[in-house]
């Protein structure tokens, strides 16, 4: 290839054939273990539990640390909307290892046919969301809005797809309508450098640091009920500003 060396490439096949390993390898192993261990002590978030390890094997496959910001602020007990962008496969690894166990993410309908993981996305009580089917989109709000009222947090990708050159893409209305009608808060996540080391369409992460950034809540209005653009626009600014310091080299927090 261009611009690398034999050695250079050389390594970076033989890491794309490392991290297709860990998944195929892990995911039938955990993705297993977390349908059983959720039918035999439901309730538990085990499916979550042991997503994390999944997640944390994959980002060592890939060479990806990442730099955690803002988390320690975070309410862990109480119902909120996380929103986040969306840059890369590897957000959700790095989302996992730091959201609270209770977060149930609604993720596009495609995961959930992928064999074992679609089981345990399901398992774990995971919404799927078929954007293409307003009836079953709207139903999709509907399971995430009854998570919220049991009050747990949710955590939704405002972008609803990943942005194909790194820059922010228009944000979706669903996770504020959502956030607006349980009154419940929205905080603003935004990883940073995810698209550098695996863009869409890439089969294979370069090493380095992914930073994951927490914003402060933003509290819906008695305005947003019924026009969220101005909660929408809050959530954006704050993840652009978020967004604008560069990933530091330095050590990842986990």
């Amino acid at each position: 290839m261009p611009g690398r060396t034999p050695a250079v490439y050389f390594g970076t096949v033989l890491r794309g054939i490392l991290v297709a390993f860990v998944f195929v390898t892990v995911t039938a192993v955990l993705g297993t273990a977390a349908i059983v261990g959720e039918l035999v002590f439901p309730g538990r978030n085990l499916c979550f539990r042991i997503g994390r390890i999944w997640s944390r094997l994959h980002l060592l496959a890939a060479g990806c640390r990442v730099r955690y910001e803002g988390h320690e602020n975070l309410d862990r007990r109480a119902p909120c909307v996380f929103v986040s962008n969306h840059q890369s496969n590897l957000d959700i690894w790095a989302l996992a290892m730091v959201l609270p166990l209770s977060t149930r993410v609604v993720a596009k309908a495609s995961l959930f046919r992928i064999p074992i993981l679609g089981g345990a996305m399901r398992s774990a009580g995971f919404i799927s969301i078929d954007r293409s089917d307003r009836e079953k989109a709207i139903q999709s709000l509907d399971a995430a809005h009854a998570w919220l009222r049991a009050g747990n947090p949710i955590l939704m990708f405002a972008e609803g797809t990943r942005s194909r050159d790194g820059k922010l893409l228009p944000f979706k209305k669903g996770p504020f309508h959502l956030a607006a009608q349980t009154a419940s808060p929205v905080v603003p996540v935004a990883v940073v450098g995810s698209w550098d080391l695996m863009p869409p369409g890439g089969l294979v992460a370069r090493p380095g640091t992914i930073a994951v950034r927490f914003g402060d809540s933003l509290a819906p209005g008695p305005a947003d009920h019924d026009d969220v653009g101005a909660l929408l626009d809050r959530a954006r600014r704050a993840i652009l500003d978020l967004s604008t310091e560069p990933v530091a080299a330095a050590a990842a927090d986990r």
